[in-house]
């Protein structure tokens, strides 16, 4: 399905990289950090190209391209990328019931049920039945 090049995107210089993703300029802004992430992607592009030459050699099933991460350097990608997602609480479904939601007729009904004694038996068997 490629021709010699899966990922024609793995020779972009760093500012050709910042213009083709959209980025900000960091040439101007930031010196020292336009020059970690170039070598970043340097790195980066040496990367894909190893996977990219396995995959055209038969050897992998998959091939390697470069995306708007690969000029992150591997201490800021996993900084900003990855850590705990805390969880969330498990919350209940209840319909349309209000939290704490009582009404004073049904407790009063209620109430007359629970302490009316007046109609239990003096004994019950469960085996005359």
């Amino acid at each position: 399905p490629f021709s010699d090049d899966p990922d024609p995107l793995d020779n972009l210089s760093e500012e050709a990289f910042e213009e083709y993703f959209h980025e900000e300029d960091l040439k101007d802004e930031d010196p020292e950090e336009f020059k970690k992430r170039a070598e970043a992607l340097k790195e980066n592009e040496e990367l894909v190209k190893e996977v990219d030459e396995e995959y055209l050699a038969g050897n992998l099933s998959y091939y390697d391209k470069i995306n708007a991460l690969s000029d992150l350097p591997d201490d800021e990608f996993e900084k900003q990328k990855t850590g705990l997602i805390p969880a969330k609480p498990k919350e209940y479904a209840r319909g349309l019931i209000l939290e704490n939601y009582t009404d004073p007729a049904s407790e009063a009904y209620f109430d007359r049920l629970r302490y009316n004694r007046a109609q239990l038996p003096e004994s019950y068997s469960s085996v005359d039945l």
